[in-house]
Formats: structure tokens, sequence, C-alpha cells
């Protein structure tokens, strides 16, 4: 039996430096799992003993300027360095660059010919974040005056030679030469609106997108509300059978809600980034509804309902119809009020 071989994923890019805070751990396994997720692999789960370690070469190579991986034996790792750059979230700055090689990942084919540049270092963090075997993680930030490093351990080690990443299974059970992998599926398609949001990773996944743009600016975190979720999901059930939009009215909560035809993507991702795209207008310094750079509060309005300090409840839904996909989210209490600042955590009264 051919003993399948592992390619360590080195790639020297600019990545981030911050300080580490207490929402660390949280934040970055939140960003692995919305990946995880979106290829329906098995989430990460975090490891307190690999986060020691990827703590003390972080801290290693932040201390003695150098960046370069610790071969570690039995573990999978990424790294990156940067300088830090004012007024940027950058732990989410360093993600988004492993996250820049998605695009030229081909899922159907095996490591290390999954790349469309034909050069496995191209997608090589990449594949490691989205592992299926690789289901436990541990990372850690050292912080220089000259150098800041991120590094992420993984177990089981990911970029063996001849397996697909979409394979949720060991290195030990897996050989290149003797074991053809069953064809590469993509994310499920509801049949049903109504059977759609039943599925846990709907909610997962909704919930660690709001929460880590929460997490960037130090607001409370969303907490999953059934009751919410029930009154969402039978709002875009009825918007997207009925071909309409437009908000709901229901009273006591806030509601973002967006739409799209777009197929063969990952449509929660789509759709909340449409939310997201807000971003850029937001003046975070300034009251609720003078706080977008246009001047206008409906360019900013969904993106402070997700940051919103005081909205502590969320519930979504989605509605699917050919043609017609509908993305609703209920936020209790409910944001944008007129003379709040975002980011404070206080009730209306």
């Amino acid at each position: 039996m051919t003993k399948a071989l592992f390619i360590t994923t080195l790639l020297a890019i600019i990545g981030i430096s911050a300080a580490q805070s207490s929402d660390f751990a949280r934040k970055i396994l939140a960003l692995h799992n919305v990946q995880k997720m979106s290829l329906n692999y098995d989430n990460y789960t975090w490891s307190d003993s690999l986060a020691k370690s990827a703590q003390s070469w972080a801290d290693r190579l932040a201390s003695t300027n150098t960046f370069t991986y610790s071969n570690t034996n039995g573990v999978g790792e990424n790294i990156a360095t940067a300088v830090i750059i004012p007024n940027t979230d950058m732990v989410q700055t360093m993600f988004d660059l492993w996250m820049a090689q998605k695009k030229y990942f081909i899922q159907w084919k095996r490591f290390p010919n999954c790349s469309t540049t034909g050069n496995w270092r191209d997608v090589g963090n990449y594949t490691q974040v989205v592992w299926g075997a690789s289901t436990q993680l541990g990372c850690g930030l050292g912080v220089s005056a000259t150098k800041n490093v991120l590094v992420c351990r993984y177990l089981e080690p990911g970029n063996w030679i001849g397996n697909y990443a979409y394979l949720n299974k060991t290195k030990a059970t897996i050989t290149p030469n003797t074991t053809t992998p069953t064809t590469p599926t993509t994310p499920t398609t509801p049949t049903t609106n109504s059977t759609n949001n039943s599925q846990p990773w709907f909610a997962a996944k909704i919930l660690d997108l709001h929460n880590i743009e929460k997490m960037s600016i130090n607001n409370s975190n969303y907490t999953w509300s059934d009751e919410l979720y029930k009154s969402a999901q039978s709002w875009a059930d009825y918007l997207a059978s009925s071909y309409n939009f437009y908000h709901s009215g229901t009273g006591g909560v806030g509601e973002n809600i967006a739409t799209a035809t777009i197929r063969n993507t990952d449509m929660v991702t789509y759709m909340y980034n449409l939310w997201l795209s807000e971003k850029k207008y937001f003046l975070s310094w300034k009251r609720f509804p003078d706080c977008s750079s246009t001047g206008n509060w409906g360019d900013v309005a969904h993106y402070t309902q997700i940051l919103w300090g005081m909205s502590t409840q969320l519930g979504c839904g989605l509605g699917v119809n050919p043609g017609n996909n509908v993305l609703v989210c209920q936020y209790s209490l409910a944001g944008n009020y007129i003379g709040n600042y975002v980011y404070v955590n206080q009730t209306k009264s």
C-alpha cells in the first residue's frame, strides 16, 4: 500500500497583526466554520493544546523576526505575517488573504492538482482551512514592535497528495492508489420552502456570519431564537412563493430582507453580503440615522441592524422558489433607533 504523502502548506503571504483578545478563539473558529459549512464539511472544534502550541510558535516568529513553518509532526499549519493597519479588523483581514485563494480552487480534483493555476501553493492555505478530515483547530497571534504573526494548526492535517479536500476521512483510511472517492457533491438545494431551514447548518451559518461582524466592533453576540426563526421563515416562504419583496411590518422586531436569483452559488452568503456591502458607507462614530457617508440612512440600515448593540436575539428564514430566493432575518430588540449609537449595548428605553 502506498503511503500518502503530506505537503506542508508554505505561503509567505502578507497577513494580519492584532493584539490577541478574549474573542480571538471564538472569532477565528467561526471564520473557519463558515467556510466549512459553505461546502457542507464537518465543523472544527477548538483544541486548547493546538492553540497553545500555535501561540508558542507565533510568539517565537514575532520575537525573532522570522517567518517559517514549524514542521511540527502530525499537524497541518497555516501562517501569515503583517504590520498593523489602523482602523482595520486584522483577524478578518488575515483570514481573507487565505480566502483569496478560493478563486483558484477546483473542488472536484485531488490535491495537489486542484488549482486552476497549476501550482498547489496558490490554494494550499485555503485547502487546509476547508480540509474535510481536519476537525480540530487551534490558533495563536504573536505581536512585536516589528512583526505580527498568525499561526493556525489543524488535526488531522490536510493537503495529502491524492486526496480530495471534501473527504471526511483520516489519512489512515485513504490511499491514492487504492481508493476512488465518490464524485464531489454540491450543497443540498431544498426542494420545498418548508423544509429548508430545519437543517442545522443554516442556523449555525447565518448566526456565525452575524457574530463575526458583531465581534469586529466588540458588540455582544447574537443568540438564536426559534420564535424569531419561525416568524422569519414564514415571511420568507410567503415572499418567495408570491414573488413579492417588502418588509413584514412585524411589531417589536428589526428585520432585514434580501432576494437573489443566482444559482450554483452559496446563496446564504451571497444574500448576506448584499447587506454587508453597506459597511463601506457606515460612520461608526455618528448616531443613527446620521451615520452614512452618503447622507442617506437607507444606504447603511441593513448593516447597522446587523451590528446593533441592543439587538441580541436572531432568527432567520430562507425561502426558495424557482428564480426567487429570499433571506429574511429578524432581530430582538429591534435596531436602528433614531438618536442612538450602533455600538451601545442598551435598550431603546
